[in-house]
């Protein structure tokens, strides 16, 4: 951990509110829940429950913290973030972590120092009435309506009348198939630094099993969030609305690999199917086809003969080649460094196998991303170049969904809607449990001006992935915002920027959603935001930007800009 000096006092375990905080492990625990947290997130924490109560300025804590290393603004930023996250506190409701505007941060929660938690006092713990109240009303309407939906969203069925809202007919059918999460294999291997390969694994198989049409499959990325955490498989059936959990263990030594997996049925406990693979790693792509191949026989799933081809189906011949993609995926869509290194990547992997057709689409989604998010150059050629590669990559493989996703994503900002909202339908054909496919199409309905439908479909795509990204809640404040709902707008974005500081946006529509509040000096406060994560953005980036129909739509938010001297 991160070298913060300790007050008098033992702070190697105490408590925040219910949570034990174990600061030489670094992790908090909670009931069962056990989360680890990067040793300089801890060392943030420690040093403000070594001043609770207190605004701790952010040159203070990056002092403190960072000492003599410099880092960028948005490392503390993200260290809060990340605290909040694990704590299951909200930066507009906070009970733990408070946000001083323009002064710092302060430590509102309870502090104990104690062994065990039998050796705490009542009030020691004990959360202000009025907090549990404010949190709990929000968290229970949001359950409630999460319930709701999940009891009558079924996969949309997507018919030849290319209008979004033609394809919402049958939002209120019932879910009657079987339901499954993948959670993260725990990687066994002597170095840390092949994660990479047990989380690409896993991605895969989630991938594969996505694609069958009579499972409804959770997506990858809220399974991820249960990494390194020692959660029950009920409390993941709970909290992810599925009956069956798979879960498994990798191992990678030279060139053999030893992959154990078994499937759980949470309801009972029971294990349904359980195998143990120890293979060559030139077999890594045919134990991941088996594994869903066995997922499918053990919960009777029906398959047609498209999808037994693609279940299958290997999308190279290049272990080397496979091994990169997999480096370069763990690197994609979290900031321009580290996109820069995937695609680097991605191109290594096409330099080992020219025909590896999902390397060409992240290749691409990674041109389009630095055209979308004003990194790079980001000309009209960055999105040519991502347009060339993604058909490149229906080319070689006409049934990649992943391919279709990107090829979409470039059409919505060539703003040619009709061909964006094609490839997506294509996409989800092939893929019909991918979250993403929904969001991409909310997102276009946004710039269609139908924000209705783009609210409908955020909320099909949260029930496939609970543990959604930040781009969720960005379009959903978008949404709202063109409804002129800006008191829900505001949640919505707040949240997007607390899950991705970097995420640029959210901050734009939160400003020019707090100038129309009337909110002027906190609209100002946060266009600074924005000129310390993106100091090349200018107002003219706005129309590449927000590739809306009605252009119109475009010169407003310009011009609320400019009038917050933008």
């Amino acid at each position: 951990m991160s070298k913060v000096s300790k007050s008098t006092q033992n702070m190697d375990v105490f408590y925040i509110a219910d949570w034990l905080v174990d600061t030489n492990g670094d992790y908090i625990l909670r009931n069962e829940i056990k989360i680890k947290l990067e040793s300089r997130v801890m060392a943030v924490l420690l040093y403000l429950a070594q001043h609770p109560n207190k605004i701790i300025s952010r040159t203070d804590l990056e002092t403190a913290v960072w000492a003599d290393t410099v880092v960028g603004y948005d490392a503390l930023t993200s260290s809060i973030t990340k605290l909040r996250k694990a704590l299951g506190d909200n930066a507009r409701q906070p009970i733990f972590i408070e946000t001083i505007a323009k002064k710092g941060y302060r430590l509102i929660a309870p502090i104990s120092i104690s062994q065990s938690p039998d050796r705490r006092h009542k009030n020691d713990i004990e959360i202000p009435h009025k907090a549990i109240k404010k949190r709990l009303t929000p968290i229970l309407v949001v359950l409630f309506l999460l319930l709701a939906v999940a009891l009558s969203v079924i996969i949309i069925p997507f018919n030849k009348d290319t209008s979004i809202d033609a394809n919402l007919s049958m939002l209120n059918s019932k879910i009657t198939k079987p339901s499954i999460a993948v959670l993260p294999f725990t990687d066994l291997s002597h170095s840390t630094e092949k994660n990479y390969f047990s989380d690409g694994i896993t991605a895969d198989v989630t991938t594969a099993l996505s694609k069958l049409s009579g499972l409804l499959v959770i997506a990858w990325s809220s399974s991820a969030s249960y990494k390194n955490q020692t959660t029950s498989i009920s409390q993941v059936s709970s909290a992810l609305g599925v009956r069956y959990v798979l879960e498994g263990k990798v191992r990678r030594e030279n060139k053999k690999i030893r992959v154990n997996v078994q499937l759980i049925d949470a309801n009972t406990g029971q294990h349904i199917w359980a195998e143990r693979y120890d293979r060559s790693i030139n077999d890594i792509l045919e134990v991941q086809s088996d594994i869903a191949d066995k997922i499918v026989s053990a919960l009777s799933i029906k398959l047609t003969d498209e999808e037994k081809r693609l279940i299958a189906k290997r999308y190279t011949t290049s272990v080397a080649a496979y091994d990169d993609f997999l480096k370069g995926q763990s690197h994609e869509r979290t900031s321009q460094e580290e996109t820069l290194i995937a695609r680097d990547l991605f191109q290594t992997a096409i330099d080992r196998d020219p025909n590896f057709a999902r390397a060409y689409g992240a290749l691409a989604l990674s041109y389009v991303d630095e055209f979308r998010f004003r990194w790079g150059v980001h000309s009209k050629d960055t999105l040519n170049e991502a347009l060339v590669l993604s058909k490149k990559a229906i080319s070689i493989d006409e049934n990649l969904p992943q391919a279709y996703w990107v090829l979409g994503y470039v059409h919505l900002h060539r703003m040619e809607y009709k061909e964006a909202v094609e490839a997506i339908k294509t996409a989800t054909l092939l893929d019909p449990n991918n979250a993403d496919n929904y969001g991409l199409l909310a997102l276009i309905s946004v710039y269609q001006n139908k924000p209705e439908t783009a609210i409908k479909l955020i909320r099909r795509a949260k029930v496939l992935n609970p543990h959604y990204s930040a781009h969720y809640p960005s379009v959903l404040g978008q949404a709202y915002y063109s409804l002129g709902q800006y008191d829900k707008a505001l949640p919505a974005l707040r949240e997007a920027i607390n899950r991705n500081v970097n995420l640029l946006p959210p901050h734009i529509y939160l400003v020019i959603t707090l100038s129309q509040m009337g909110q002027i000096e906190e609209a100002q406060w946060e266009a600074e935001q924005i000129r310390l994560i993106a100091p090349e953005f200018t107002v003219s980036d706005i129309s590449d930007m927000f590739p809306f129909s009605d252009q119109t739509k475009q010169q407003v938010i310009m011009d609320q800009l400019h009038a917050l001297g933008y």
